[in-house]
């Protein structure tokens, strides 16, 4: 093994399989595993049992992880804390959301951990959480979502993002009482969960029972959904939280589709890139923003394809390794 090849494990969390296709974290791990493994020699780590045909994959519980870490440099932990410490190798640990979906405690740090972030705004949220630096690692997208299609533009909006009050539905149906010419297509997303909790019955009935808002199947695989954000007239993700980052949005944008976000955290990042500002909290200007959605800059696909790479992102990832295995 040449002297500069790192033996990497990427870990899960205990929410979802570390498969491409689970959910937005899932498949961002899943990526970075396959663009590291061209150099270096990796390990998913799954909580539940996952499969890849291209990384090594083997599922793990907290007590099996220092065993299983054993013969690793360095070892990738996301959005949890408490795995590190429970680590044989050195762990980069990888923030996708804010604090409230970290640990419900707090566990020992190691000395000198090295953290990151999927946006500048999380890096910045983590670091004073912390009282730690926290690097940023860009997130990348699909490249699905950058060809060009033969879609026609249809008339209806189209919200793709999870089923979730935090993501703004009641805020939609709501301006959509108002918005009286126009329709929305809510995808009926509950990933992570496989079984809908009582949040996702109330918001799918919810849905169902408007007149003008229609339910749409989960799409599984990215260029199905790229397909329909280029024949949305606009996609929707007025989320009343703070995000962590915007990986929806951001594919919206790639497709050249009008995109309407709120400023609340790490979206805020997606407005120089030509996504429209919405106040979720206000219906009326809500509305108006769907009536007549503004389309992103023409550069706008191009500017995403430089800056969401997977190639970029990996290589982003790999400095932070090689920093915690020296």
């Amino acid at each position: 093994m040449p002297n500069d090849t790192l033996r990497i494990g990427l870990l899960g969390t205990e929410l979802a399989p570390l498969q491409a296709g689970a959910g937005g974290l899932e498949n961002l791990v899943v990526g970075w595993g396959r663009e590291l493994a061209k150099v270096h020699r990796v390990r998913l780590l799954s909580f539940a049992a996952a499969s890849d045909p291209f990384v090594e994959t083997r599922t793990v519980t907290l007590a099996s992880l220092r065993r299983e870490t054993a013969d690793l440099d360095v070892v990738v932990t996301n959005n949890r804390l408490g795995p590190a410490a429970l680590m044989a190798a050195p762990a980069v640990t990888v923030f996708h959301n804010t604090s409230d979906a970290w640990d419900t405690t707090t566990p020992p740090l190691k000395a000198s951990p090295v953290l990151a972030a999927v946006s500048r705004f999380l890096a910045g949220h983590a670091s004073r959480t912390l009282g730690l630096p926290v690097g940023s690692v860009q997130p990348f997208i699909d490249p699905a979502f950058l060809e060009p299609g033969t879609e026609q533009r249809g008339e209806h909006l189209l919200f793709p993002n999870r089923t979730l009050r935090k993501k703004g539905v009641p805020e939609l149906l709501a301006a959509l009482d108002i918005a009286t010419s126009v329709t929305v297509s809510f995808v009926a997303n509950i990933s992570p969960w496989t079984v809908p909790t009582e949040e996702h019955t109330q918001l799918l009935t919810a849905i169902e029972a408007h007149p003008r808002a229609r339910l749409i199947p989960r799409f599984e695989r990215p260029a199905a959904l790229a397909a329909a954000m280029r024949s949305a007239r606009a996609v929707l993700a007025p989320s009343v939280v703070e995000e962590g980052f915007g990986l929806v949005p951001t594919e919206s944008l790639a497709t050249g589709t009008p995109t309407l976000v709120s400023s609340r955290g790490g979206l805020a990042e997606l407005l120089p890139l030509g996504a429209v500002e919405v106040d979720p909290k206000s219906p009326e200007s809500l509305a108006r923003a769907m009536i007549d959605p503004a389309p992103p800059p023409p550069g706008t696909p191009r500017a995403i394809a430089a800056g969401f790479s997977r190639s970029a992102s990996a290589a982003a990832l790999e400095h932070l390794l090689r920093q915690a295995a020296r």
